[in-house]
């Protein structure tokens, strides 16, 4: 009875993986576009490997006041403003 239903399930699986179609162009080059967009713009694709500092060049109190404001762009954004009554502003010019 165990040797059947071993037979049984091997030819099953045989009749299954026949019913696979192979994979279409599309799925072959699945993720393509990504990692290719991802290659451009990496600088240095060896960094990890490389090691070192990655920060060379750029001193703590430029790097703070970079940091400080972007932070404050946010607080207070620039007011958005009217081009010949498409978006920006809601009922019109000011």
């Amino acid at each position: 009875m165990n040797r059947n239903l071993s037979a049984v399930c091997m030819l099953a699986v045989s009749l299954l993986a026949g019913c696979a179609a192979p994979p279409s162009r599309t799925d072959v080059a699945f993720g393509e576009s990504v990692r290719q967009a991802r290659a451009v713009q990496t600088i240095d694709p060896e960094a990890q490997v490389k090691g070192g500092n990655p920060s060379v060049g750029v001193d703590a109190r430029t790097s703070r006041s970079a940091i400080d404001q972007y932070q404050e762009s946010y607080k207070a954004p620039q007011r958005a403003f009217d081009v010949l009554g498409i978006g920006g502003l809601k009922g019109g010019a000011q």
